[in-house]
């Protein structure tokens, strides 16, 4: 939505409707309104064919993002990566950033690990080079995440603790909480029950992660407390 904004007090007349139209979309879509959210995006799209190419690429992350959540997972695949080519071209590297943050996620839900890895990794590049350190903490600690599913908790622990100091710099919150929850796993991996008793704690010292992952976070205190005894 922010990006919305400021494209919408950017451009001319001849894309406002087409990015009032993105915003709609993306309200729509938060609110559950998946037939309006697709109507509202293809709409945009329609609209802003002839506009600039930062213009297009957030429509077609919308569509993206809406078709994502339609379950039409090859639809959103092709959104965004049209999305990410029209951003690079218009040097938007944040949103090029982002984008591919998106498809990896995609992939990591399919079960393609490695395919996910390998779009954190290419979204952490676009991000390091505008210096965009809120897309970097959230880089490295989605790939930190997914390396705890690939059982690799040396790496993870090493991707988590880089992505909480990038989140913590900025006072980014929800990338603090998943970090200091992933770090909590992540030593309960390695077989710490020191370290992941201390960091446990921690996390349920954060009201986001005590109030969404309480059960997780509980099982490793329970964990940690049984290797002390």
């Amino acid at each position: 939505a922010a990006e919305a904004i400021r494209l919408f007090e950017a451009a001319g007349r001849e894309d406002a409707a087409g990015l009032a139209r993105i915003m709609r979309a993306q309200v729509a879509a938060r609110a559950g309104d998946l037939e309006a959210a697709r109507a509202d995006a293809e709409a945009a799209l329609a609209a802003l064919v002839h506009a600039h190419d930062a213009v297009r690429a957030l429509a077609y992350g919308v569509r993206g993002m809406v078709a994502s959540r339609r379950g039409d997972v090859e639809g959103a695949f092709a959104a965004y990566a049209r999305a990410a080519e029209l951003a690079d071209a218009a040097g938007e590297l944040s949103m090029v950033a982002r984008f591919h943050q998106n498809v990896a996620g995609l992939h990591a839900d399919r079960g393609a690990t490695d395919l996910a890895a390998e779009m954190f990794e290419r979204a952490y590049a676009a991000a390091a080079r505008v210096g965009d350190v809120h897309l970097l903490a959230l880089g490295r600690v989605n790939l930190g995440m997914l390396e705890l599913k690939r059982r690799r908790p040396q790496v993870a622990d090493a991707l988590l603790v880089e992505g909480l100091a990038w989140a913590e710099s900025v006072g980014y919150s929800y990338a603090i909480s998943v970090a200091r929850v992933g770090l909590a796993r992540a030593a309960m991996a390695l077989e710490d029950a020191p370290l992941a008793r201390a960091r446990t704690q921690r996390a349920l010292a954060d009201p986001v992660a005590a109030e969404q992952w309480p059960d997780r976070l509980e099982e490793i205190a329970a964990w940690a407390e049984s290797r002390l005894e």
